[in-house]
């Protein structure tokens, strides 16, 4: 099926499947800030359990490389024991599946375990890693289950109050950025406002001066006589004249 496809890089898919995974668990920290039934709670305690477990990694860590390699060397023959890793992993899941058919009473010959030690040895992992590590896993797990859960929920309001102020934070940083450029913009709007009010009345007030200068001689004797001596302006002559005229008896009186 993947015939038609031109170009197709070897661990295309490996790596795929991997980001796949670590999407999904990243979908996890979205989870924590879900307020429905708790279940941001229950995702807060699987972290905090996930921490202790860490805490106890290097433990079951000694225990699997010391049984691992032990196998490793005496299981060299089978597939499943063949190099040191392979043998770590097949020991590390010997917590949930022993195999003991499998490895001393399989029908092919070449993968049959011939040392006697190995009886003791799968006793060992047996009483090892089903009944030691397994229950100190559960009680790490379940025993402090309602301090966890209080632990949980004090978390859990650390990081809504963190999202919160960050949200604040990032609110004030855009309405301040909003207001400097609206303030910006009005004050260029009030600086150029009464600019290109003047540059407009200067432009309309030399448009009209160069039409009177390009008007007729006799045309504009007219309109003046018409404007100082028909119009109103000749009745605010007389009423400014008058006063004048008045103070000056008065002053000769």
């Amino acid at each position: 099926w993947l015939g038609p496809v031109i170009f197709r890089c070897p661990v295309q898919y490996q790596i795929g499947s991997f980001a796949v995974l670590l999407a999904w668990i990243n979908f996890l920290t979205y989870l924590r800030y879900v307020p429905f039934r708790n279940i941001g709670v229950y995702v807060v305690m699987l972290q905090a359990i996930l921490l202790k477990f860490l805490e106890f990694l290097p433990v079951l860590m000694t225990i699997i490389c010391g049984f691992g390699f032990s196998y490793w060397m005496l299981l060299q023959n089978q597939s499943v024991y063949k190099t040191p890793i392979e043998a770590l992993i097949r020991t590390s899941l010997m917590m949930f599946d022993l195999g003991y058919e499998d490895r001393l009473y399989n029908e092919d010959p070449n993968n049959v375990g011939y040392y006697t030690i190995l009886y003791f040895m799968f006793l060992i992992t047996g009483i090892v890693f089903c009944i030691f590590v397994v229950n100190l896993m559960i009680s790490i797990a379940v025993g402090e289950i309602p301090s966890l859960k209080d632990q949980s929920i004090v978390w859990r309001h650390k990081m809504m109050y963190n999202l919160v102020s960050d949200y604040e934070i990032l609110r004030a940083q855009l309405r301040l950025i909003v207001n400097r450029m609206t303030c910006c913009r009005s004050h260029r709007s009030k600086q150029r406002g009464p600019r290109l009010l003047k540059f407009l009345q200067y432009r309309q007030d030399q448009s009209l001066q160069q039409d009177d200068n390009n008007v007729f001689f006799l045309v504009r004797f007219g309109r003046y006589m018409q404007k100082h001596f028909f119009d109103e302006r000749i009745q605010d002559n007389v009423e400014t004249f008058v006063p004048n005229s008045t103070t000056e008896n008065k002053v000769e009186q």
